[in-house]
C-alpha cells in the first residue's frame, strides 16, 4: 500500500486550506500472464486492480513499457470479480519487458504506479532449446478455473491439444486423466461437468540451466466428460473445445443487426459482447479501419451460430478471427505466402528437430486462384473480385505447368467490387501452396501457432517455406508433434 500526499483541493476555499494535505492511499496490482516468468510471445493477459480510499474504484489507467513514455489513459472496466479488470496486451520487443501500471479516480486522483516484469522469448530460443537435448523433462499443466478462482490442477495420462486454422473452433483438445491424493476420478467428473468450467492447459520443459519454459496451448470448455468404471478400476476421459464455443452455443433469441456504416470492429465488439459480456478481446479500430457497408441481420433460432456470423463477418473483410491460446479474441491478416518470413528453421544437422519428413499431399485440396463474389440483397447487380497465385517461384504458379485451379467464395456480405478484391487477396494466402502433411520427430514446439511460417531442409537439401494449418501437440515427451501445413516456395 502506498500513500500519496495530495493538495489539490477546490480554488476558492480561501488561503486557510493552503497547508491542508489529503492522505489518499491505494492499493495496487497488475499481473502479466498471471505471473508468469516467461511468456512465448510479446502477446500477453494482464490482469489490473485497483482501489483508492478517495475515489473508490478507479475510472482509468494507463501503461507505460520499459523507459518509454505513458500510453494514453484507457476507460477501466473492472469485472466485478473483486475490481480485476483482463486486458489483451502487446509487449513492445522480445527479452527482459517491465511494464508500469496508474490508475486514477473520479476526481483525477493519481496513483503511483505498479510494476511487473516478464522474459518475452525469442522465436528462435525456443527452437535452440528443444533441439539442444531430447532428453529434456517435458512439463504440462491441466489447470481448472471457476471465474477468476483456481479449483484444481489435474495430471493426465495421455492427451493432445490440436489448432487448426481452418476450423472455425481453433483450438481442441482430448485429455484422458488421473486421479491423486486430493481427486477421484470420481470427484474430476463431478468438478468438471460443472457448467461454468475452463480448463487452461499448458506445456514446457526445464531447460539445461534448470529454468522451466511454460507456454499456453488454450483456454478450454468442456465438450464431453467419460467416466467409466470396470473390473480394471476406473477411466476418465473429457474433450475440450477453446472458448469460441460459449459464442456458438450462445444462439440468437431474437434478430441481430448491424447498421451500414459500422465500423468492423465496433461490429464485432457487439456481436461478441452481446452473446458473452466477459469475453477479453485485442481488436484494435484504430488497426482495422474496415466499415461495413451493407446493412446486416442476423437470424434467431436453434441453429444459428453467432460465432460462425463473426467470423463470416470478419472474413469478409479479409480477416481470420480466433480464441488465442490464452483465451483472447484476436484478428489477423492471413500472412502472403510470398513474402512470408519463416519464424522457425530445422535442418538436417546434429541438432535436428525433425529428423523424419512424412508427406501426403491431398491434390484435390490446392488451389492457386481465389474467385469471390457479393451478392448482397441491396446490390442490382453482384459485384467480383480475384487474385491468382503471380509468384513464378511458387509451386502453384498460375501461369505454370499446374493451371488455373481456382476456388470460390461468396458472401452478402460483399458489396462492393474493391472489397471483392481485397477479400480475394487475403483468400488466396489461406489456400495457396500445396498442401502437405508433416511429421515432426523429436522434441515438439508448442510455441508453434496456426499460420506460423516455417522452413525446413530435405534429404536434398533444399529448404522448403510451409504455412502451418493445423498441428497437434501432444501432452507427453513420448510422441510426435503433427502438423499440416501448405508449401509456399522452395529455395537453395
Amino acid at each position: 500500500m502506498t500513500l500519496l500526499l495530495l493538495t489539490n483541493v477546490a480554488p476558492g476555499w480561501g488561503d486557510a486550506w493552503d497547508d491542508i494535505s489529503l492522505q489518499i492511499a491505494w492499493t495496487e496490482r497488475l499481473t502479466i500472464d498471471g505471473g508468469a516468468e516467461v511468456a512465448a510471445t510479446p502477446e500477453v493477459q494482464l490482469r489490473l486492480r485497483a482501489v483508492s480510499s478517495a475515489g473508490g474504484q478507479p475510472t482509468d489507467y494507463r501503461l507505460k513499457e520499459n523507459d518509454a513514455e505513458w500510453g494514453e489513459w484507457r476507460p477501466f472496466n473492472g469485472t466485478g470479480k473483486r475490481d480485476w479488470m483482463s486486458v489483451a496486451y502487446t509487449l513492445g520487443g522480445y527479452g527482459d519487458r517491465d511494464l508500469t501500471a496508474q490508475f486514477r479516480d473520479d476526481d483525477l486522483n493519481v496513483s503511483p504506479g505498479v510494476s511487473a516484469s516478464i522474459t518475452v522469448l525469442e522465436p528462435a530460443e525456443a527452437v535452440a532449446v528443444t533441439a539442444f537435448d531430447a532428453a529434456q523433462v517435458i512439463t504440462a499443466g491441466i489447470l481448472v478455473y471457476y471465474g477468476t478462482q483456481l479449483l484444481a490442477q489435474l495430471e493426465a495420462v495421455a492427451g493432445s491439444v490440436s489448432a487448426d486454422a481452418r476450423r472455425a473452433v481453433w483450438r481442441t483438445a482430448d485429455l484422458s486423466l488421473c486421479p491423486s491424493d486430493e481427486f477421484t476420478h470420481r470427484a474430476i467428473y463431478d468438478l468438471l461437468v460443472t457448467p461454468g468450467i475452463e480448463i487452461v492447459i499448458r506445456r514446457g520443459w526445464v531447460t539445461a540451466a534448470g529454468g522451466e519454459v511454460v507456454i499456453g496451448l488454450g483456454r478450454f470448455i468442456v465438450d464431453e466428460a467419460t467416466f467409466a468404471e470396470g473390473e480394471a478400476g476406473t477411466e476418465l476421459s473429457v474433450t475440450l473445445s477453446d472458448l469460441s464455443a460459449r459464442i456458438q452455443r450462445a444462439r440468437w433469441t431474437e434478430p441481430y443487426q448491424i447498421a451500414p456504416g459500422t465500423g468492423l470492429v465496433e461490429a464485432l465488439v457487439g456481436i461478441l459482447v452481446d452473446r458473452w459480456p466477459d469475453v477479453t478481446l485485442a481488436l484494435d479500430a484504430n488497426v482495422v479501419t474496415n466499415v461495413v457497408e451493407a446493412p446486416v441481420v442476423f437470424e434467431a433460432g436453434d441453429s444459428s451460430d453467432p460465432w460462425a456470423d463473426a467470423q463470416n463477418l470478419a472474413q469478409a473483410h479479409g480477416y481470420a478471427l480466433y480464441f488465442d491460446a490464452e483465451g483472447v479474441v484476436r484478428m489477423i491478416q492471413p500472412p502472403d505466402a510470398a513474402s512470408v518470413t519463416a519464424a522457425y528453421f530445422y535442418r538436417r544437422d546434429e541438432r535436428a528437430v525433425v529428423t523424419s519428413q512424412s508427406r501426403v499431399s491431398p491434390m484435390g485440396q490446392t488451389y492457386n486462384g481465389v474467385i469471390v463474389t457479393g451478392e448482397g440483397s441491396t446490390l442490382p447487380t453482384p459485384v467480383r473480385g480475384e487474385a491468382w497465385d503471380n509468384d513464378p517461384q511458387s509451386p502453384t504458379y498460375a501461369d505454370g505447368p499446374f493451371g488455373r485451379t481456382p476456388y470460390f467464395y461468396s458472401s452478402p456480405l460483399i458489396v462492393t467490387a474493391e472489397n471483392a478484391e481485397d477479400v480475394a487477396q487475403s483468400l488466396l494466402a489461406t489456400v495457396r501452396g500445396r498442401v502437405e502433411s508433416l511429421t515432426w520427430e523429436q522434441i515438439p514446439n508448442p510455441m508453434l501457432v496456426p499460420l506460423d511460417a516455417v522452413e525446413l531442409e530435405d534429404d536434398t537439401g533444399a529448404l522448403h517455406t510451409y504455412i502451418l494449418d493445423e498441428l497437434t501437440i501432444p501432452l507427453s515427451a513420448a510422441e510426435l508433434q503433427t502438423a499440416a501445413a501448405r508449401e509456399t516456395r522452395i529455395g537453395y
